[in-house]
């Protein structure tokens, strides 16, 4: 029973995701959004203006399960970047197709000078 028991522990560990950490990356000061606040989740740079916040880093190791999906990146790095002001996560993905990085941002106004553009 025991061991039944320790091996269950250990199926669950490793169901879960991986920590997050946060680094603020500017001097930039931004309002925390709504905790519900919706946001883009890109691959690519986007073609507009806009100001980097900070990085998530995925934590590797112990009992966590990879993000693999952009929803599993998304559900996890939420928190953060709605606490931070952004607009969208520039995601970063390893050659296995794992989350391991995302650049947070906000996107800036779009002025006159760039709507000409």
């Amino acid at each position: 029973p025991a061991v039944l028991l320790i091996a269950g522990g250990l199926t669950s560990c490793a169901l879960a995701p991986p920590p997050l950490t946060w680094t603020k990356t500017t001097s930039i000061h931004t309002e925390a959004r709504d905790e519900e606040c919706s946001f883009d989740i890109l691959t690519v740079r986007p073609d507009r203006a806009f100001d980097e916040l900070g990085i998530i880093d995925v934590q590797r190791g112990g009992f966590t399960e990879p993000l693999k999906t952009a929803g599993e990146f998304r559900s996890s790095a939420h928190p953060y970047v709605c606490a931070a002001g952004g607009d969208a996560v520039l995601a970063e993905v390893n050659g296995l197709g794992i989350y391991v990085r995302g650049t947070v941002i906000r996107y800036r106004p779009v002025t006159a000078t760039d709507a000409a553009q």
